[in-house]
């Protein structure tokens, strides 16, 4: 492409039709493509070109949607990796591309004593190898996590980050050569500790998705997510109010007993602003927001009405609006559980009622 090689390797000891081999460029073009046989025979079914949406500061997961993994890899459960796994590969040429927008691109991977040399592209250019042998038993123990291979002083524009496997290894490594990769991070975001809420998600969709400009999205509505740790004593609840006192007459709620559990809402919208309605009750603690990753402080939720104070009677009490984002890209907003409250609170308890795009209206209707 563009006059830069990109190996393909279709051997397969089964024959499978369809096999996508995915290149991502920094740029819209025009570009040049040229496909060359070197040996053995070639089954071209079909090219296909599309546009994809880059991602900015953060940390991605090996299985992240910005990802794209060509020939076979495999996915490692472990909860010594970032997001409680990694993934790895011993196909010559196999390849995983990563299109970004920003100054630094820095990779984590795992050193152990069979892992081999794993080349890194950046814009198509060779920057050199990772070397994932790294074996001292001192300085580097067996598999340790968050070796990092650091990029920086990029332009202020788009990249394309590719690693790829030329099934080389260190002199001193042992067995089948294998490289891995575990988590990439953009412009210093820290990469998630093992154990560790994978923070910031996936800001939006490689081919656009169903992100919502505009529009009013209930509790209940599918594009809401709530998270609390995996067999948390206390999930996320539903609540009716009966009557009309909460908007669609329910609401979800989360408190705990403890500071060590993680939990929020989040929503993905594309949308210069938003506005949250909440409500505020007499064990209501604070909700910290984050839009991409930055905080924007934090919301109390804590009132002393012995009935609460709902979206019908409370107004812009009860109302949290954000402003002045870019419309023309995806934001990921999410409301945090934190665990503290205000003097007086007999609880901590966050509320999530509805959210408005771009601004609050009286009406409720997704669009």
């Amino acid at each position: 492409v563009d006059g830069t090689p990109y190996q393909i390797n279709n051997y397969s000891k089964v024959t499978t039709r369809r096999v996508p081999h995915t290149i991502l460029l920094p740029n819209a073009g025009p570009h040049s493509f040229e496909l060359v046989v070197d040996a053995g025979n070639l089954d071209l079914d079909a090219i296909e070109v599309k546009n994809a949406i880059e991602t900015d500061k953060g940390a991605y997961q090996h299985n992240s949607m910005y990802m794209v993994l060509n020939n076979t890899w495999t996915e490692v459960v472990s909860a010594a990796h970032s997001g409680g796994s990694h993934t790895t590969t011993n196909i010559k040429y196999a390849s995983a591309f990563f299109l970004f927008s920003g100054q630094q691109v820095t990779v984590y991977s795992t050193t152990g004593r069979s892992f081999g040399l794993l080349s890194v592209y950046v814009d198509g250019k060779y920057l050199g190898d990772i070397n994932q042998y790294l074996y001292d038993k001192v300085k580097y123990p067996v598999n340790k996590p968050y070796f990092a291979y650091n990029i920086p002083g990029l332009s202020e524009d788009k990249h394309v980050l590719e690693l790829r496997f030329m099934g080389k290894k260190d002199k001193k490594a042992t067995g089948t050569a294998t490289i891995n990769l575990d988590v990439i991070t953009v412009d210093g975001y820290p990469a998630p500790l093992p154990g560790e809420l994978v923070k910031p998600e996936e800001p939006g969709d490689i081919g656009g998705g169903d992100v919502p400009t505009t529009g009013c999205f209930e509790e209940y509505h599918p594009n809401w997510t709530f998270v609390a740790p995996a067999g948390s004593e206390y999930p996320w609840r539903t609540s009716t109010t009966g009557e009309f006192l909460a908007s669609g007459q329910r609401y979800n709620w989360i408190y705990s007993e403890t500071s060590t559990d993680v939990s929020y809402a989040e929503f993905t919208f594309r949308a210069a602003g938003f506005t949250m309605v909440y409500a505020k009750q007499r064990g209501g603690g604070f909700a910290e927001v984050t839009v991409d990753g930055i905080s924007y402080g934090s919301i109390n939720m804590y009132d002393p009405a012995p009935d609460g104070i709902f979206w019908s009677e409370g107004g812009e009490s009860v109302r949290y609006t954000l402003s002045g984002l870019d419309p023309a890209v995806n934001h990921v907003v999410r409301f945090i559980w934190t665990g503290t409250a205000p003097s007086g609170s007999t609880g901590n308890r966050i509320f999530i009622d509805r959210i408005h795009f771009p601004s609050y209206t009286i009406e409720c209707i997704a669009p």
